[in-house]
């Protein structure tokens, strides 16, 4: 039997723990899912140096975090980061503009805010939903400001994005440049490699485009990373509308569907250019209504994916009348203009 006096000691002491704060700890998301919690020690565009609470020392390859979530840090910052990693830009925005108010002390929660709203104002410029020249203006003051932040390598990549959109491929060029450099990461190397392969072909320049899209899937080699992987596939994609550039709009049918049929369905982002992708060629080869379907693909089941859904809209407005159905393409034009004003899709 228990002696009465430990019977009572116990349930003090029990009633003490449950009254104790929780340790209060920074949180690292990664890309497979998992969660690190302690304390962040230091950052650099490479890595995240993070104090366990054994007092152990982890250090994590900022291509493998997904976001890092500060102890401190008002709620709301969470709400506004879930919306932009969602694609929910807007919804950010509104939140981020709310939180501008409120007093913030630790310096990484300010400059995770100042990113979130960079970050928020680009992706939306990009889809048509902004203006693209104020949004590249804040990006690169972030750029400028933070070359020690674990998102500097994401955020001159964007920046590239936004100089590309808005046809300054010498300066689209330079900040690819320096991510490529400054990236250790194969996945990485690739998916710049990539982004300038699209910006080339945007500029009409197919032969140019496919040297960086072979380029990527040369860094790829044998490897079977998930990471790796995917940027495989996005750049057998690029490939394949420079073959449809090419006269060789066959191989490049053949090459998308053995990526659609061989990719990761959660992988929105890169089905959406699949089915554009599927859509170029088929149209390249004369095949009309099977591209109307592989651009109403994106429209019905990708289009929040909006950089794509805008590219399969304008294919849909050109489409339609093609077969018969002109009152189709006025509604895709409307719903083209009315949700991407400032898209180039909306615009040519």
């Amino acid at each position: 039997m228990i002696p009465r006096y430990l019977t009572i000691a116990g349930c003090c002491l029990t009633l003490v723990l449950l009254a104790a704060p929780a340790l209060a700890l920074d949180q690292i998301r990664t890309a497979k899912g998992t969660a690190i919690n302690g304390t962040v020690e230091e950052a650099n565009p490479r890595e995240v140096a993070i104090k366990l609470p054994n007092g152990d020392i982890d250090r994590i390859p900022v291509n493998e975090i997904e976001y890092i979530k500060y102890n401190g840090e008002p709620p709301q910052l969470n709400v506004a980061r879930t919306a932009a990693l969602g694609g929910r830009f807007e919804d950010a925005l509104r939140v981020l503009e709310k939180l501008a108010t409120e007093k913030i002390d630790r310096v990484d929660v300010q400059t995770e805010m100042q990113y979130l709203q960079a970050y928020s104002q680009a992706k939306l410029a990009l889809s048509g939903g902004g203006d693209i020249l104020a949004a590249g203006k804040q990006l690169r003051e972030f750029v400028q400001k933070n070359a020690n932040n674990y998102h500097f390598l994401e955020a001159s990549e964007l920046l590239g994005d936004i100089f590309t959109a808005i046809n300054k491929p010498d300066l689209a060029t330079q900040q690819y440049a320096a991510v490529e450099r400054g990236a250790p990461w194969e996945d990485v190397k690739m998916r710049v490699r990539i982004a300038k392969g699209y910006a080339l072909l945007s500029q009409n320049k197919p032969q140019d485009a496919q040297a960086e899209f072979d380029g990527a899937l040369a860094l790829a080699g044998k490897s079977d990373s998930p990471l790796v992987v995917r940027q495989q596939q996005a750049a057998q994609l690029g490939k394949a509308a420079c073959l449809a550039a090419a006269d060789k709009a066959a191989e490049g049918i053949t090459m998308t569907e053995a990526v659609i049929a061989a990719a990761d369905p959660e992988q929105s982002e890169l089905f959406a250019r699949a089915y554009n992708t599927l859509g170029t060629c088929l149209r390249a080869a004369g095949k009309k209504k099977e591209a109307l379907l592989a651009f109403l693909h994106v429209d019905v089941l990708y289009a929040a994916q909006a950089q794509a859904h805008a590219e399969a809209l304008k294919n849909l407005t050109e489409l339609w009348p093609e077969v018969g159905q002109p009152q189709r393409a006025v509604e895709a034009q409307e719903l083209l203009k009315s949700r991407y004003p400032n898209s180039r899709w909306a615009k040519g």
